[in-house]
């Protein structure tokens, strides 16, 4: 699942989910009603998102809150989104360097450690 999508809060998640349903027809509403579709309570308005996806038009499918404003039309929110998006990830590629700097640091002194206490010949 896209980092974004795990970072929406549970407010926007309704919000997208309203939007795509009202947007289907009325027998499509009725339809996704019977199948399950409740927009209310973390779990159910997730199990409704995964709903909406039968239902929904390919030309409207959203994976992301940036494609999900950028279907709205509001592109200086969308690209917002996408530089809050890279500044993330940005970040926990530094994250990561860092982490891998530490576990080289420490395999390069296990191994002074072993070549000290064992020389080669």
């Amino acid at each position: 699942m896209n980092l974004l999508l795990e970072e929406m809060s549970y407010r926007q998640w309704q919000k997208r989910n309203s939007e795509v349903f009202h947007g289907l027809s009325l027998e499509q509403q009725r339809q996704a009603r019977k199948k399950g579709y409740y927009n209310s309570g973390w779990g159910k308005v997730k199990s409704s998102w995964e709903l909406l996806q039968d239902f929904k038009n390919n030309t409207y499918k959203v994976v992301s809150l940036f494609e999900h404003e950028l279907n709205k039309g509001n592109l200086v929110k969308a690209m917002d989104l996408a530089i809050i998006e890279s500044e993330k990830a940005k970040k926990m590629s530094e994250e990561g360097k860092q982490e891998l700097e530490k576990i080289s640091n420490n395999l390069h002194e296990i191994a002074d450690k072993a070549l000290a206490k064992y020389p080669l010949l």
